[in-house]
Order: structure tokens, then sequence, then C-alpha cells
């Protein structure tokens, strides 16, 4: 029988939210987003340009 997670500490939640700096894909992940889901990749960036 596994036991529940400990709480994560706050620092530790803190560094979740805060937006990683060495993330070159964040301006393209709604994108990549889209295509994964199955969206032509076309159409997923006509989508996002409206």
């Amino acid at each position: 029988m596994t036991s529940p997670l400990p709480p994560a500490p706050q620092a530790v939640l803190a560094l979740l939210r805060a937006p990683d700096r060495a993330d070159w894909l964040g301006p393209l992940r709604p994108w990549i987003t889209l295509c994964s889901r199955g969206v032509d990749p076309q159409e997923a960036w006509r989508q996002l340009r409206r």
C-alpha cells in the first residue's frame, strides 16, 4: 500500500508557477498543443492568428 505524497514546500510551488526563462518553446506552445491534438499545422496556425 502506498502512502500519499506529502505537501510540496512553498518554495517548490513558487518555482513550478514561475515562468521558465529557458523555455524557448513558450510562444509556440499553443500551436504545438493544437498540432498534438490532431489539428492540421496550417489550420492550427490560422486559429491562433485570429
